[in-house]
């Protein structure tokens, strides 16, 4: 797609202050490959139940993912003040430096979306109901992305999981159609 172009700095290269950095579009594009192959483990085990786990460890995996891009205060990618994410220079010494170029890569989080039809989850019970345990388990993660759950379900009964939750959502388009 030629998007691995559109940061500050040269990727292959080492950073000129030493220390790495820490992608917020990379991210999300890895959070987005996640709910890919969970979708395709929920295909997978309307055929074979054995897929049941594998949807459980993708759904995991995309919480792990978000949980790193939405750390809180300096350390995560989110930018509260400007509503935006932000790629996060890591120093050698382990402060953080949010990288403050309004551009794609603070848009991509907004592809990592799922919707999930009630029919679908009503397949596999067992994998919603670990889902929702993990889940359970992380209540800053809730605050920060957007995951129905039992009661908050939207229209149809679809269920949603996307990296960015209904508040970021409305800040970051705000930011991006304001021109």
């Amino acid at each position: 797609l030629g998007l691995d172009n559109i940061g500050v700095f040269d990727r292959s290269s080492p950073l000129p202050t030493g220390g790495n950095l820490e992608q917020a579009d990379g991210t999300a594009w890895m959070a987005l490959f996640s709910q890919n192959m969970l979708e395709l483990a929920f295909e997978l085990s309307l055929h074979d139940p054995s897929y049941e786990d594998m949807i459980v460890k993708f759904a995991e995996h995309f919480l792990y993912i978000a949980a790193a891009m939405n750390r809180p205060d300096q350390d995560g990618m989110w930018d509260e003040e400007d509503g935006f994410y932000y790629d996060l220079l890591r120093l050698p010494d382990g402060s953080a430096t949010r990288l403050k170029v309004r551009s794609m890569v603070g848009l991509l989080p907004l592809c990592a979306t799922t919707i999930f039809e009630a029919s679908a989850r009503e397949r596999v019970p067992r994998a919603m109901t670990q889902f929702w345990e993990r889940l359970r388990r992380m209540p800053e993660l809730l605050e920060s992305v957007h995951a129905t759950g039992p009661g908050h379900f939207g229209v149809g009964d679809r269920g949603i999981l996307a990296l960015v939750n209904t508040e970021r959502l409305r800040r970051i388009l705000t930011k991006m159609l304001d021109e």
